[in-house]
């Protein structure tokens, strides 16, 4: 008997103690939401005026938010009622008569098709016959002689020659071999101007004038300190090389080399 009492007396203390555990859980949950809202009173507040704002601009009836998975079933609501006013304000657009009349007028002229009208489709104005030029070419005579401009230079082997036939000077492709510097043997070519070799002063050690070159100007050869021998063609009929010394037929002394200095 008293093992059954003693049994009896452990029980209820036991479920006393449960009952006392489980008042203290529900007392520090309830102190703690009463110490949040405290702390933050106006977030209730807020959260209230943004869910009735967004249902009042939605139209939505308020009477039906009491808890919160209502709550979280009307934003749904909300949001997919305004995608759903969104796409009708696009199709809208997309269907207004003045939209529908600009898609027709692509459309139409895309497929507009211009008429090609034919020469004999013309009408004469005139009264008289229709008149037709001939072909550009054939009025241009295959035998127009070729006209050169005044002062315009021609290449020969590397020399530039003026409309006199003077030589000027030279491009790249003028060729001093070994030293030796040929005038180019050409009818087109008949004298060399003062300045016409500036440049090649430390290249050329000889020179070859031929017959066609009949006009040396005045100190031609005089800057070319590294000349040591003028060779002359025998059948020129102004000029002759004396021992690599150039001078006149008459006598007269051209150019004595400067190398010889």
């Amino acid at each position: 008997m008293e093992e059954a009492l003693r049994i009896d007396t452990i029980q209820k203390t036991i479920c006393r103690m449960c009952y006392i555990i489980m008042w203290m859980m529900a007392g520090i949950f309830f102190f703690y939401e009463i110490s949040t809202f405290a702390a933050c009173p106006d977030l209730s507040r807020h959260l209230s005026m943004k869910i009735q704002d967004e249902a009042t601009c939605r139209g939505i009836d308020m009477s039906v938010l009491h808890t919160t998975s209502d709550i979280r079933n009307i934003s749904e609501k909300a949001r997919n009622m305004a995608a759903i006013q969104q796409e009708k304000m696009k199709n809208t657009v997309q269907e207004t008569p003045e939209a529908e009349r600009i898609r027709e007028t692509t459309e139409m002229v895309k497929t507009l098709e211009i008429p090609v009208i034919r020469d004999e489709e013309i009408p004469d104005v005139s009264g008289n016959e229709p008149a037709y030029i001939e072909s550009i070419p054939d009025l241009i005579p295959d035998d127009l002689p070729q006209m050169e401009m005044p002062g315009a230079e021609i290449e020969i082997r590397g020399f530039l020659i003026d409309a006199d036939g003077y030589i000027t000077g030279y491009t790249d492709s003028v060729s001093v071999t070994d030293g030796v510097l040929v005038i180019p043997s050409d009818e087109r070519c008949t004298g060399i101007r003062k300045s016409a070799l500036e440049g090649l002063e430390s290249m050329i050690f000889e020179i070859y004038i031929p017959e066609n070159i009949t006009e040396i100007e005045a100190e031609t050869f005089e800057h070319l300190h590294e000349l040591m021998y003028i060779e002359v063609a025998a059948d020129n009929p102004v000029y002759i090389s004396e021992r690599g010394v150039l001078y006149t037929k008459n006598g007269e002394l051209i150019t004595f080399p400067k190398g010889r200095y």
